[in-house]
């Protein structure tokens, strides 16, 4: 499937199309149409691209769509030496982190 641009009436149309092979050679079927051109915002065709990125499977880019400034953890709980080797976080619990970050019970 690729996306065309087909021209009428002096407008352009945006269209997701699909080639296909028949006995009588390659032929194209419109699957569907996306509107005239000119009235299509980024934004709108942002969602479908996304939908059709998870559909395959395919992890879709945040490029411009999420800014992450400072980010913050919500909650750090701090469990006793003993709970951390019981699950076998000795060396993820050893690991420091900044006072700032820590919620004291």
């Amino acid at each position: 499937m690729y996306t065309r641009i087909s021209r009428s009436g002096g407008r352009s149309y945006l269209q997701i199309v699909e080639g296909f092979r028949t006995p009588a050679g390659v032929r194209q079927r419109v699957v569907a149409n996306l509107g005239r051109l000119e009235l299509i915002d980024g934004k709108k065709l942002d969602p479908l691209i996304h939908g059709l990125q998870r559909a395959l499977g395919r992890v879709p880019e945040l490029g411009g769509l999420v800014t992450v400034g400072a980010v913050r953890p919500l909650l750090v709980v701090e469990m006793p030496p003993a709970f951390d080797e019981y699950l076998g976080l000795g060396a993820v619990a050893a690991t420091p982190s900044s006072a700032a970050n820590r919620v004291s019970g």
